[in-house]
């Protein structure tokens, strides 16, 4: 399925089905990749995709936010998971806030979490577990972080 809609531009991030069979995708789209002699330019959107078990797209969400500087560079990562009839968005990007967000069926943002991380915490690897909660991992020891009620709208 990510061989068929990936193109030049757009980057999988993950793949979740929910229990009704439609299928979520998450993608980091490339909208600006300029080189110049002296630097770079290059900006992204993350973008959710939801397919219907027959294979025909739903609907398309994008995170909205500012342009780029010139010679800045903005380049998001992140994860994907429905759980029920909710469909979760782990946002992160350099110099950003991490960020779980919530989409109804209908791809609207429902719901917005700022994951505060504060002291020298790196994060290498980022999950969404079956029940909604989040996961944060710096892969070197050095911390860690979980929280399980990510999934309830900002419940901490």
């Amino acid at each position: 399925m990510l061989r068929a809609i990936a193109n030049r531009n757009e980057f999988p991030l993950g793949v979740a089905v929910d229990g009704a069979g439609f299928i979520h995708v998450l993608l980091a789209e490339s909208i600006l990749s300029v080189v110049h002699e002296t630097g770079q330019t290059s900006d992204a959107r993350l973008v959710a995709l939801r397919y219907a078990p027959d294979g025909s797209r739903v609907w398309r969400w994008e995170r909205e936010r500012e342009p780029v500087m010139p010679w800045m560079q903005y380049s998001p990562g992140g994860t994907i998971a429905a759980v029920g009839d909710r469909v979760l968005v782990l946002e992160r990007a350099w110099d950003e806030p991490t960020r779980l967000i919530e989409l109804d069926v209908h791809g609207n943002a429902v719901s917005e979490i700022n994951v505060d991380l504060t002291g020298d915490l790196r994060i290498d690897q980022h999950a969404i577990a079956r029940d909604g909660g989040g996961g944060l991992r710096d892969v070197g020891g050095l911390a860690a972080m979980a929280c399980g009620a990510w999934g309830d709208r900002g419940r901490a």
